[in-house]
């Protein structure tokens, strides 16, 4: 089972990368599709520690 602790952080990581206003990939500004990998990276994350791999697996 995950810790509280874990699963606080990474959705505290998920809350404060939707309140980032300067994305940046290599030091150029980030595009849309960046945007969505860094979410997509955090929310596949947060669903493999509460056990929902189906979600995105299927």
């Amino acid at each position: 089972m995950i810790e509280l602790n874990s699963l606080r952080e990474k959705l505290t990581d998920l809350y404060e990368l939707s309140e980032a206003t300067n994305f940046k990939v290599d030091g150029k500004p980030a595009k849309i599709a960046d945007v969505q990998e860094l979410y997509k990276e955090k929310i596949i994350d947060l669903l493999d520690s509460i056990g929902l791999e189906d979600i995105y697996l299927n």
